[in-house]
């Protein structure tokens, strides 16, 4: 079945075996980025009363809702940990949206994904300087830079955090926030 082309450097199939017999080209139906559900469910059973898997779902975005509104206060605070714990939470809530707008609640979950993309792309900056900073410490300790180098850098890192901070914790308070997370709630019922 393999050989190994030492050319290549790698194991490819046998020349004389075609092993990949019965399979078509355009095996998604032409529509690569369309959502299919994994779970198989079509919309109809999807709100039915005996279906479990709506439940589940919504106890899952409804996790995935609290952990972000929990995590957002802590990072608007400036806490370094709540900050990193706010932009996970807010990439799985992302995840998430998708199929809620699969489950009937399109144009909300549009809307949602695209502020709540926004607010990951606001925590990721200020993150972003606290993982820097981080580096910069353990590099410095480790290679026995100069302090006063290591400290003026670490300044210029410290301003740029208080800056994109602020930047976080206005974006954090503007009521399209707190309307997002009014409706992300509702969508989660």
């Amino acid at each position: 079945l393999f050989t190994i082309d030492h050319f290549k450097r790698q194991v490819v199939s046998h020349s004389h075996h075609n092993h990949v017999d019965r399979v078509r080209p355009n095996i998604d139906g032409g529509n690569t980025h369309q959502f299919t559900s994994p779970l198989h469910v079509n919309q109809a059973n999807w709100r039915h009363a005996s279906t479990v898997t709506a439940d589940r779902f919504s106890r899952a975005l409804t996790e995935r809702v609290q952990r972000f509104s929990q995590e957002l206060p802590r990072a608007g605070r400036g806490d370094v940990a709540g900050v990193h714990r706010a932009r996970v939470a807010s990439r799985r809530l992302r995840e998430a949206l998708p199929l809620a707008a699969w489950a009937g609640a399109a144009p909300v979950a549009k809307r949602s994904r695209r502020t709540v993309r926004r607010l990951t792309r606001t925590l990721g900056r200020v993150r972003e300087l606290d993982v820097t900073a981080a580096l910069l410490d353990e590099a410095a300790s480790r290679q026995g830079w100069p302090a006063v180098v290591v400290t003026q850098v670490s300044r210029i890192l410290q301003l740029d955090r208080r800056l994109r901070h602020t930047g976080l914790a206005a974006v954090i308070t503007r009521p399209a926030v707190k309307k997002l997370m009014r409706g992300l709630r509702d969508v989660a019922r």
